[in-house]
């Protein structure tokens, strides 16, 4: 079964101990012991999708109507950024620079930051699948997966996109 008996929806770690992980239903635990226990953060006042560590004492969090949360005490207290963005968004992750993160969407949009949260906009994929995950390997060079398995790569910062082939006959 998962750590701490639930269903869990993300994890991110810090440390081999200390994590961040949300359940299935928006709550957001946070561990210091290898998820043998955890402790009920309350962090916004919805759901939340996901969280991760950018740094050891900077956590971040994202909800419903993209409501964004920062810590900077390893996630123990957060403190509203932003504002509501519209559209739904499942998980959270890191950007190339420490001040980036990319929330992957349906309908294919990813929200981004550049500031550390304070602020997001969504940009969209060519696709109207939703986006199962993006990894960004610089501000303009990035890479988004959609639902269905097709692959999408951007070289400037998401204003057009390439799909991608793996190939005659094989699958993405």
């Amino acid at each position: 079964g998962a750590p701490l008996g639930l269903a869990l929806g993300s994890i991110r770690c810090a440390t081999a101990d200390t994590c961040l992980l949300t359940t299935s239903d928006g709550r957001l635990i946070r561990t210091v012991d290898g998820a043998a226990s955890g402790t009920v953060i309350t962090a916004a006042s919805v759901p939340l999708k996901g969280a991760a560590f950018a740094s050891a004492t900077r956590a971040v969090g994202i909800g419903d109507a993209g409501q964004t949360v920062v810590s900077n005490d390893a996630g123990v207290n957060y403190t509203p950024v932003g504002g509501d963005l519209t559209g739904s968004f499942t998980r959270l992750r890191p950007g190339p620079g420490a001040a980036t993160a990319f929330a992957p969407g349906a309908r294919g949009r990813i929200a981004l930051t550049t500031d550390g949260g304070a602020s997001w906009r969504a940009i969209a994929v060519a696709t109207s699948s939703a986006i199962a995950d993006t990894s960004w390997s610089d501000a303009k060079t990035g890479y988004a997966l959609d639902a269905r398995g097709g692959v999408f790569r951007t070289q400037n910062a998401g204003a057009s996109w390439q799909t991608l082939s793996a190939g005659p006959g094989a699958a993405a």
